[in-house]
């Protein structure tokens, strides 16, 4: 019934955890395709060792050609009516499988999404939903999946999970769109199939359970550098815009695309004048003016999400106001992500001249000033001023 591709290139040290978690599903009805890419650390032995030792498994050793083409090749041979994804170095839950096809054949999904779990050397987190869980078709899909589909809908947060290794697909909508990703992009080259086929599915299921553990690592590729990038990210946009325009939605999709690039060139120019691999240009600005008219020096921040992320890093780039304290209702989960974030509870031990609160939301902002006064901070170390953009919003162009 499924068909799992999984593309191997130099992870000896991950390899076994990755296709011992698959092999040990509990649906057992799978078929496990290792396509060895080039691999020259051992392996691409690996790989033979296993299918000799599980029937399910299949091997494909080919010249190191990129992930895009080695799935490829998996998705030729692939016998299973549904396929999914996994990445050599990352592993997956025991029941994953079983509840993706089971969600798949009871609800005659095209795709079925879950979530996964971040793990990095010494911490974990579970990403959140962006849409509710829930099935999807005709109009809700348009009017749901699409609208957050790079983003969500108030461009507050990134949209549904551009990643093929946390779905199932149907196989005959994948074949469709898989191969027409341009190997040469090496960029993003998951973002085009799977954005390609949500926007085609007849049905999409969305699930609030994390089920696939996504290795983060330096030595990745997505934390090396490339100077080609400039060059690999115009062929992305060219492809996913001759998708987008093609669709009754396209002028919701482009007005996505086109932040999306937007967030891509800034990246760019950050790795490039070696700035790193953060958004150190933000799209948000503190109100510095006002910091600057008041002779304010030392700043808590009230608000970790995309606006105070924004904040924290222009903050920390302008070398004259220095952040006593980040905090946040949310400051658990913000503090799973690697971000000292801390309870708001503790602002009063803190020295501070004023609290900058960094949400775009006008109404939230005066639900957290009216907390901030019941923790008995004065109303005039209270600063608040709607979020500026460096860029135009996108949807007024």
């Amino acid at each position: 019934m499924v068909s799992i591709i999984i593309p191997v290139y130099n992870v000896k040290e991950y390899l076994r955890k990755c296709v011992e978690s698959v092999m040990n599903q509990s649906l057992k009805d799978i078929e496990i395709i290792l396509v060895d890419d080039g691999s020259m650390d051992g392996s691409s032995e690996m790989c033979d060792e296993f299918a000799k030792y599980d029937k399910r498994i299949r091997v494909i050793h080919q010249v190191n050609g990129g992930s895009t083409k080695a799935r490829n090749a998996g998705l030729l041979i692939a016998r299973g009516e549904y396929i999914g994804f996994v990445d050599s170095d990352d592993w997956i839950e025991p029941n994953m499988y079983s509840e993706l096809l089971s969600c798949c054949v009871e609800n005659n999904a095209d795709i079925v999404i879950s979530l996964k779990y971040i793990n990095h050397k010494e911490s974990e987190y579970r990403e959140n939903l962006v849409v509710p869980e829930g099935i999807y078709d005709s109009e809700n899909l348009r009017k749901i999946i699409i609208r957050n589909l790079i983003y969500s809908e108030d461009y507050q947060s990134k949209g549904i999970s551009p990643n093929l290794y946390d779905k199932l697909f149907r196989k005959d909508l994948l074949f469709k769109y898989q191969f027409s990703v341009n190997e040469r992009t090496k960029f993003g080259e998951d973002d085009v199939c799977v954005y390609s086929c949500l926007i085609n599915a007849k049905r999409v299921v969305m699930l609030d359970s994390a089920y696939y553990h996504y290795r983060q690592r330096e030595g990745s590729v997505c934390h090396s550098s490339d100077d080609m990038y400039f060059e690999r990210i115009t062929w992305f946009y060219k492809h996913l815009k001759e998708a987008f325009q093609n669709h009754p939605s396209k002028e919701c999709l482009m007005e996505q695309l086109n932040r999306y690039m937007l967030e891509f060139v800034i990246r760019g120019i950050n790795k490039q004048f070696g700035f790193g691999y953060g958004v150190v240009v933000p799209f948000y600005l503190p109100p510095y003016e006002i910091l600057k008219s008041r002779n304010l020096q030392n700043i808590v921040l009230y608000g970790a999400g995309y606006v105070g992320q924004n904040y924290f890093r222009s903050l920390q780039l302008s070398g004259n106001i220095q952040i006593v304290m980040w905090v946040d209702k949310q400051y658990e989960d913000y503090r799973k992500q690697n971000l000292m974030v801390e309870n708001p509870l503790n602002i009063s031990l803190a020295e501070y001249d004023a609290v900058l609160i960094a949400v775009r939301s006008r109404e939230l902002a005066d639900k957290i000033y009216l907390d901030l006064i019941e923790f008995g901070i004065e109303k005039d170390k209270i600063i608040y001023e709607s979020p500026k953009r460096i860029f135009q919003d996108i949807r007024r162009q």
